[in-house]
């Protein structure tokens, strides 16, 4: 058996730690070095974690000869510095969304991974869920025919900054790039994988803190280059709900979250005029689908994509589009028009 690929983590919050402590459970990776702005962090990866190596500068962390990856897990703001010292010292790298916070950097990160001919994994926690690879399986069968329309209803719970709520992304919308950007694009690549690329995009969105122009409930219309409408509707309040919906020509498809162990895939077909009663009457088909996500799961695709030398989906370059989606939805935002969505 193969040694365990040797890894640093930039940025050790709450996910730095939950996809370390993961890694050393399963024995498939090993963290050796940590790069975090607080000093508090780097204390916690050595003491907790047993991490043998610590500091504040990204550029030495990752040009240790003992590091073989690099888990960009920092502030939105700093992926485009982590990202390109990453690419330079020729370490593959996972990358939390988003991209980067304007397409400058962005296109600078996506230039750095290609020269440097590095496997880049992006954490879009759609991608490796069960329910949604099985939808767009579905789909692809062609159970619902031609898409007409595809929507997302995320609700997360956090709450209101109006309310007290403090949740970083609201409070430091210069570092996250709003919830927007921060969040709602988990929505766009969900849309992107199952609709195709956004052409345009209309937004709305409402904001509680005072003194910053921070989103947190947010609503958008898209439009795709494939000719189905998409909407979006995501907020960081107390509600708490996920759905995600394909609706077709030849029927419906849902994925719905039950409880913390599953999640059920409804299927309404398409059966002709049945009434205003016909949902009641017949009832949708449902397939049981246990929930498999894990604070790892993303980087052990990634780790997957370096030993077989194949990134995992999505792409950087499809990474970089969904930040144009997004920055075309705060645009919108702003101004009450729609939005094109540059190349």
């Amino acid at each position: 058996m193969s040694e365990p690929l040797r890894g640093a983590i930039l940025g050790f919050g709450n996910v730095g730690q939950g996809i370390t402590r993961f890694l050393h459970r399963k024995g498939i990776a090993k963290i050796v070095a940590v790069c975090n702005r607080g000093a508090d962090k780097l204390q916690i990866a050595k003491e907790k974690f047993g991490i043998p190596f610590v500091s504040h500068d990204a550029k030495e962390v990752c040009e240790r000869p003992d590091v073989d990856f690099v888990c960009v897990l920092s502030t939105n703001a700093a992926h485009r510095d982590h990202v390109v010292a990453a690419a330079k010292a020729g370490k593959h790298i996972f990358l939390e969304k988003p991209i980067a916070l304007n397409l400058k950097e962005a296109d600078e990160m996506v230039d750095a991974v290609e020269k440097a001919k590095v496997i880049c994994g992006l954490n879009f926690t759609n991608r490796y869920v069960q329910s949604k690879i099985r939808l767009a399986e579905r789909l692809k069968a062609g159970e619902i025919g031609k898409l007409l329309s595809a929507w997302t209803v995320i609700g997360r719970g956090f709450g209101l900054a109006g309310a007290g709520a403090r949740h970083r992304a609201i409070l430091d919308p210069e570092e996250s790039g709003t919830w927007i950007v921060h969040h709602a694009c988990h929505s766009v690549d969900f849309l992107e994988w199952m609709a195709g690329p956004v052409r345009e995009v209309f937004c709305r969105a409402h904001s509680t803190l005072p003194g910053k122009y921070s989103p947190e409930i947010v609503w958008a219309l898209t439009m795709h280059e494939s000719g189905a409408t998409g909407s979006i509707h995501d907020t960081v309040g107390r509600y708490l709900e996920h759905l995600f919906t394909l609706e077709g020509e030849g029927g419906t498809l849902q994925v719905k979250s039950v409880d913390h162990k599953n999640d059920q895939i409804l299927y309404w077909k398409e059966e002709g005029d049945t009434g205003m009663d016909a949902s009641r009457r017949t009832p949708p088909a449902v397939e049981e689908i246990p929930l498999s996500k894990h604070a790892g799961q993303g980087v052990e695709r990634f780790l997957q994509g370096i030993r077989d030398l194949n990134p995992p989906e999505p792409s950087i370059r499809e990474a970089r589009r969904n930040l144009a989606v997004t920055l075309a939805m705060m645009e919108s935002a702003k101004t009450g028009k729609a939005v094109r969505v540059p190349s």
